[in-house]
């Protein structure tokens, strides 16, 4: 292989992973402050935040970027696509781990909370794992998504994605009412949880 092209891909991934890690890292930090401050005010973690898909959220960046047919139609083929949908996956990914991880140090869940937590993004990253084996031929609407990128039919694929991304959504809600079966995270409890850590 063409040294060249190792060269390539490894700057056009540093490229976009800094300058999403960067951006989403800063606006998860803020993002974690200001819920933190919402729930200084509140004795319980409302219920229905359980219901929030920010994983559809999540997981549909990564998509994006696996199926990038609306940078490649803006920016064309090359690098650009490459760095704004890379950079795209990673700062999603970024926002979300910066907001969990300063939340869960400040508000620490119980561990069958974040089972539940893990298992839910888990179910909603299987989606998003077949679309792209999918793409090598195991079926699923990634293979269905493949051969119509092949084909240029581009709003075949953009509908392939948004149903992809409908399927997340769905699997991301019923596990999210699965968790309201549990009980509340009581702020009281966490904050003597996080004293404890200092």
């Amino acid at each position: 292989m063409n040294i060249s092209v190792i060269l390539q891909h490894g700057w056009i991934s540093f490229l976009g992973w800094g300058m999403g890690l960067l951006l989403g890292g800063l606006l998860g930090y803020s993002l974690a402050h200001g819920i933190k401050r919402f729930l200084s005010i509140n004795e319980f973690i409302p219920r229905s935040w359980s219901l929030i898909p920010w994983r559809t959220f999540w997981m549909a960046a990564i998509l994006f970027a696996g199926f990038p047919i609306l940078t490649v139609m803006h920016f064309g083929l090359g690098n650009r696509s490459g760095v704004i949908s890379v950079g795209l996956a990673v700062f999603v990914t970024s926002l979300v781990w910066s907001v969990e991880i300063f939340l869960d140090s400040w508000f620490p869940r119980p561990l069958i909370s974040r089972w539940l937590s893990v298992a839910r993004t888990l179910a909603t990253a299987a989606i998003v794992f077949l679309a792209f084996v999918g793409t090598m031929g195991a079926n699923g609407i990634g293979f269905i998504a493949m051969q119509h990128l092949q084909l240029m039919e581009y709003e075949m694929v953009v509908r392939s994605y948004l149903a992809l991304v409908g399927l997340i959504l769905i699997f991301d809600i019923i596990l999210g009412v699965v968790q309201l079966l549990f009980p509340q995270l009581s702020i009281r409890q966490a904050r003597v949880e996080y004293q404890k850590k200092l």
